[in-house]
This record gives C-alpha cells, sequence and structure tokens, in this order.
C-alpha cells in the first residue's frame, strides 16, 4: 500500500487517492477483515469518500485507523503479497 498511495499523500493527490483507496477496499487479503464498521473495506471506502471530497485530513485519519487495525497483521502475514495494478 505504502508504495501505491504515500506518494498520492504526499502530493496532496486526492484524484489519486479516491482510485487508489477504492481498489485497496477490494483487496483485503483474507475476507474476514471485512467484518464491521471498522472493517478493511469499509475503512478504505471511506477514505475513498474523503479524498473525493478533498479532505486529505479525513483520507489520513481513514489511512490511520487502517494501518492501526490491519498493519502488523498484514506484515506478518502477507507482506510479501503482490498487489495488483
Amino acid at each position: 500500500m505504502e508504495d501505491h498511495l504515500q506518494a498520492a499523500v504526499d502530493k496532496g493527490d486526492t484524484a489519486a487517492l479516491a482510485k487508489g483507496l477504492k481498489q485497496a477496499a477490494r483487496l483485503a487479503p483474507d475476507p474476514s477483515w471485512n467484518g464491521g464498521e471498522r472493517g478493511w473495506n469499509v475503512i478504505a471506502d471511506s477514505g475513498a469518500a474523503a479524498a473525493t471530497a478533498g479532505n486529505l485530513a479525513e483520507v489520513k485519519r481513514a489511512c490511520k485507523t487502517c494501518h492501526k487495525d490491519f498493519r502488523a497483521k498484514y506484515k506478518e502475514l502477507h507482506r510479501k503479497r503482490p498487489i495488483p495494478d
């Protein structure tokens, strides 16, 4: 994710963030991570909606939430998983 979205965050490119986060919402490496109000897809979709609205602060908040909830598990279990373009 970092390689795909961080450059857009650094540039404040909300259009690229919206596109990338919409894609990320469909890329949960484990379907069980999509459950509930803090599911992978829910967080990514909320970030995409914030990006579409031009709200970079809310995008960053969504990113931070996802990182807090999933980063350690993702790195442990799926770090080498290729991300489709």
